[in-house]
């Protein structure tokens, strides 16, 4: 048996810095079947955000979400760590659509340059699961607030699903210790969730008890005075 130790964000990142990798995602973003069920689940929770809402797509990739955000009309910024899927997402938006007006930008995550309450929502798909340490996932909810004016949308992997007994199975038969795209219980989420200032408003898993994908719609908390 051996055991290895998380992954840090700076880790995770960088794997996503290069040409293959954006490559690599931007064909995966492209099964029908998986990119259509999470668009579904995102499209239910922006219900009710009109035409102008201003909308950050952190960790945007080749930019998976980019299609529904145009066709809700609204003031996008679409960033993202590595250069590459910034490079991706900005062609394949602008072959699409050549008079798009969505603002390209490399940020990090963690540590965004943009200043406080600067969107009306912040839309974080498939990274939180990376972090399988606590800090760093209170860290990243709490930098996606802070930049939220109230509304922020995030999809973990949670734990209460087919999908993640098999991980967990699997880990078992080999004897190894996962430490990446680990699902977690709700109950856990939602403690780093409370510890970034935010609440959970509604829960959206993309396929119930099967899939471990999961969609939250959180909102800053109202802190008195």
């Amino acid at each position: 048996m051996y055991y290895t130790t998380a992954c840090s964000p700076d880790e995770i990142a960088h794997r996503f810095e290069s040409p293959e990798a954006a490559k690599k995602y931007s064909m995966k973003a492209s099964v029908t079947a998986i990119q259509s069920r999470e668009i579904q689940c995102v499209r239910k929770l922006l219900n009710g955000y009109g035409s102008g809402t201003s909308v950050l797509d952190i960790a945007c990739g080749t930019g998976r979400m980019l299609p529904l955000l145009m066709e809700k009309k609204f003031k996008i910024t679409a960033a993202d760590y590595s250069g590459f899927m910034i490079e991706k997402a900005t062609a394949t938006t602008k072959a699409v659509n050549h008079n798009c007006d969505v603002e390209f930008g490399v940020e990090n995550a963690m540590c965004m340059s943009f200043p406080d309450e600067s969107f009306d929502v912040v839309l974080c798909n498939r990274l939180a699961h990376h972090f399988a340490d606590p800090k760093d996932r209170v860290t990243l909810f709490r930098e996606l607030a802070r930049v939220s004016r109230k509304t922020v949308i995030v999809s973990f992997f949670w734990s209460l699903s087919w999908d993640a007994l098999t991980f967990f199975l699997k880990h078992i038969i080999r004897g190894s210790k996962p430490q990446d795209r680990i699902p977690l219980p709700l109950s856990t989420i939602r403690r780093d969730i409370d510890l970034a200032d935010l609440d959970i408003k509604h829960i959206l898993a993309k396929k119930p008890f099967i899939s471990k994908q999961c969609y939250l719609l959180l909102e800053k908390k109202n802190k008195p005075g």
